[in-house]
C-alpha cells in the first residue's frame, strides 16, 4: 500500500506506517535545507530543477514511522524505529528524495548507503558508521565522515573536509582547501588545485596526483603507511620531505641520508618556490613525482 500526500502550505507534519511504500511531494524555497536519518537500507537523492522535495519510501520491519516534518525552508525526514524492534536485526528502509539544485543537506545513517548527485547547495553534511558514501556535488562547504564505510567523493568545493577510520577515500575534483583523514584506509586524491590541503593516515597509503595554487600548502603526515605525491611539471613549490625508517625517492632535489641510523630527508625548490609541501612518515615510504 502506498500513501501519496502532497503539501503546498507552509508547514508540515507527516508519518508513514512500518512495511509500507510513502510518496509525498512538499512545495519548498529554491535553497531549502533537508535534514535526513536513517538506520539501515539505503539514501538516494537526486538533484532536480524544481522547488519541490520529494520522498519515496519503502519502510522496512521494524520501522514504527517516516516522519516528514518541517516548512519552505527546513524539511526533516526521519526513519523511526518502533521501540519493541531489536536494532542489530533492522530490515532495510530506502529512501529516494528528490530536492531543489541549491538544496543544502545534512544526512545521518547507521549502515545504511548514502548516494547523493547533481546537488548544488551551500552546505552538505553526511556521516555514516558502517554505509558507504557515494557523491557527486558542488558546494561551498563539504563535510563527510564514515567509521568503516567508503567515500568517494567528486565535485568542486570551497572547502571539503572528509575523514574516515578503516574506509577507504577517494576525492576528484576540488579545489580550494581540503583536509582528509583515515586511520587503516587509503586516501587517493587526484584532479585538484590545492590551495590548502592537510591529509593523514596511520596505516593506510596517501597518494595525491594534484596541483597546487598560487602560495599554496599541502601537508601529509602517516606512521607506517605510504605517501605518494604526483606534481605537475610546472609546479612552483619549496618541498620537505622526511622518513625515519622508510624510503624516500624524489624527481626533485637529492635525497640526504642520516650519517647515523636510517632516518632521511629531502629539502628542495621547485620552479619559483611559491607554494609549500611537507611530507612526513615514521616507517612508510615516501614518493614524489612529476607527471
Amino acid at each position: 500500500m502506498m500513501t501519496r500526500l502532497i503539501w503546498l502550505g507552509l508547514a508540515i507534519a507527516t508519518t508513514a506506517t512500518a512495511g509500507g511504500r510513502m510518496e509525498e511531494v512538499i512545495e519548498v524555497n529554491a535553497d531549502v535545507t533537508v535534514n535526513v536519518e536513517n538506520i539501515a537500507g539505503e539514501v538516494q537523492i537526486d538533484a532536480w530543477d524544481r522547488n519541490e522535495v520529494r520522498v519515496l519510501g519503502d519502510l522496512g520491519d521494524g520501522v514504527e514511522t517516516l516522519r516528514v516534518t518541517g516548512n519552505k525552508s527546513l524539511v526533516e525526514i526521519e526513519v523511526v524505529l518502533s521501540q519493541r524492534w531489536n536494532n542489530h536485526h533492522v530490515d532495510d528502509t530506502d529512501l529516494i528524495i528528490q530536492v531543489p539544485r541549491g538544496a543544502s543537506l545534512e544526512i545521518e545513517t547507521t549502515s545504511a548507503d548514502i548516494i547523493v548527485s547533481g546537488v548544488e547547495g551551500a552546505r552538505f553534511v553526511a556521516e555514516t558508521v558502517s554505509g558507504d558514501v557515494e557523491a557527486g556535488i558542488r558546494s561551498k562547504y563539504i563535510e563527510i565522515g564514515t567509521v568503516s564505510g567508503d567515500l568517494e567523493l567528486a565535485g568542486a568545493a570551497d572547502t571539503a573536509a572528509l575523514s574516515t577510520v578503516s574506509g577507504d577515500l577517494v576525492a576528484t575534483g576540488l579545489n580550494g582547501e581540503l583536509s582528509a583523514t583515515s586511520v587503516s584506509g587509503d586516501i587517493e586524491v587526484s584532479g585538484s588545485v590545492i590551495q590548502r590541503g592537510r591529509f593523514e593516515a596511520v596505516s593506510g597509503d596517501v597518494e595525491l596526483i594534484v596541483g597546487l595554487a598560487k602560495g599554496g600548502t599541502i601537508t601529509a603526515e602517516s606512521m607506517s603507511g605510504a605517501l605518494v605525491v604526483i606534481l605537475p611539471r610546472e609546479v612552483s613549490t619549496r618541498i620537505e620531505a622526511e622518513t625515519f625508517s622508510g624510503s624516500l625517492k624524489s624527481d626533485i632535489g637529492e635525497v640526504i641520508r642520516a650519517k647515523y641510523g636510517p632516518q632521511k630527508r629531502l629539502e628542495t625548490t621547485a620552479g619559483g618556490g611559491d607554494g609549500r609541501i611537507r611530507l612526513t612518515s615514521h616507517s612508510g615510504d615516501v614518493r614524489i613525482r612529476r607527471q
